[in-house]
């Protein structure tokens, strides 16, 4: 991630930059004038957004240190009932990295994941 931030333009080398670094004190100024803008969105929140009835795959890693792998769990819960969830929380990936050691019960669940989302 840290070398991908060599290569975008400015602002958005600066600005993921901040979030790798997690450098609140910078970031948060830069994104509130967003946040005003945009976070009464509808599609920002699954509680204010047209529910769907479509399929919907949540994958997360138990080892995400940016997004706690504790809101696809909410995530999932809001939605069912109104449409099938499959949610698969996986020691296999992070929030930016998927060279970790895997496990055979790991890699059976994360093909089986992707199986059913391809057969749809």
């Amino acid at each position: 991630m840290r070398a991908l931030t060599n290569k975008l333009p400015e602002p958005s080398a600066t600005l993921l930059r901040y979030v790798v670094d997690r450098d609140v004190v910078h970031l948060g100024p830069r994104l509130l004038p967003y946040v005003r803008f945009y976070g009464s969105d509808p599609a920002l929140s699954v509680s204010k957004a047209p529910r769907t009835s479509a399929p919907v795959f949540l994958l997360h890693g138990t080892e995400d240190n940016v997004i706690p792998s504790i809101e696809s769990e909410y995530l999932a819960q809001d939605l069912r009932g109104t449409a099938p969830v499959r949610l698969l929380l996986s020691g296999l990936i992070s929030h930016a990295e998927a060279d970790r050691p895997a496990h055979v019960s790991d890699v059976a669940a994360l093909a089986s994941f992707w199986g059913d989302l391809l057969s749809r």
